[in-house]
């Protein structure tokens, strides 16, 4: 039996649609009607290819695991996002973009106050979208067509301009490169086990043979886990966990003393040393630059198209 699906937002409310503000509360509900996983606003009242929104989540947020049946392009203009899929989890922070195709599982947590901006994409009208997740560089061009997409009525047909507008930001979409697969976590339960409570805690500076003894599994044999299932070693896979995270942190405007204490580092130039042999630049370099530098693309606006 199929139930009710659940709208975020505020659109237009056609008969029979149910709306409920977003919360923990309205995903166990939404488990209820929809398998386990809520639909979210792509699959509101539109009847064009794009749908663009903008809203803003408190530090701390969390929207629980979800699907979409559109594609998905979202970014921050402000803050700092971190997206979990079944097998793997990665940060956006400002400048970038996660793409995620229709019928992806996905959770999003927001570990500062931020302000979103997303664009659901209806892949039967843009077929050569990717197939495949992946973060993008958001540039100066595909930024402002995701606004401009945001300013459309969601219900009034394009007229010709809009119509390319829309048109050019699936292109830019497609275009794109991407910048990072994003942190695997695994699939084999004892890695799970490791991996997620890493996530939860980066700070954590357990050993290899003390996590070997937490997931009740030998040392040679989780070390095999992390390179079969991750690509990398123990080691490397919890550095790149915690360059990350303070990504994240730098692009939210944290010292970088607080940063290097949080990640568990008995001093800040412990962490600097780690964080430029990484990188290849000291944290106070890396702090989050306009949207769209990660690129080399400037910012700038769309010039408005006469309509009609």
């Amino acid at each position: 039996m199929v139930g009710p699906v659940l709208v975020f937002g505020r659109p237009k409310r056609p008969r029979g649609w149910l709306y409920i503000e977003r919360c923990d509360i309205c995903f166990r509900e939404a488990a209820k009607f929809c398998g386990g996983m809520a639909m979210l606003p792509e699959d509101g009242p539109t009847t064009n290819p794009i749908l663009a929104l903008s809203r803003d989540h408190a530090r701390g947020a969390r929207v629980g695991r979800h699907v979409h049946s559109r594609a998905q392009l979202i970014f921050l203009l402000t803050g700092a996002m971190r997206i979990g899929l079944d097998d793997r989890v990665f940060s956006v922070p400002p400048g970038q973009a996660a793409f995620l195709p229709g019928g992806v599982p996905h959770a999003a947590d927001y570990t500062e106050r931020s302000a979103v901006r997303v664009a659901y994409l209806d892949p039967a009208a843009f077929p050569d979208l990717p197939r495949e997740t992946a973060v993008l560089p958001l540039g100066g061009l595909l930024r402002e067509l995701v606004l401009r997409a945001i300013a459309l009525d969601p219900v009034a047909p394009w007229n010709a301009a809009d119509a390319r507008a829309m048109q050019v930001l699936a292109d830019e979409i497609c275009r794109a490169r991407d910048l990072a697969p994003g942190l695997a976590l695994g699939r084999d339960p004892r890695l799970r086990r490791v991996t997620e409570a890493l996530v939860a805690d980066p700070a954590d500076r357990r050993s290899l043979p003390d996590w070997a003894a937490t997931a009740a599994v030998a040392e040679r044999t989780l070390a095999r886990l992390f390179l079969r299932e991750t690509g990398l070693s123990f080691a490397r896979w919890r550095t790149r966990l915690q360059i990350a995270r303070a990504r994240e942190s730098l692009a939210a405007g944290r010292p970088v003393t607080q940063i290097a204490y949080d990640l568990g580092y008995a001093s800040p130039s412990a962490f600097t040393a780690m964080f430029t042999r990484e990188t290849g630049q000291p944290p106070h370099l890396s702090r989050a630059t306009l949207p769209g530098a990660e690129d080399g693309s400037p910012s700038f606006s769309l010039p408005e198209i006469p309509r009609g």
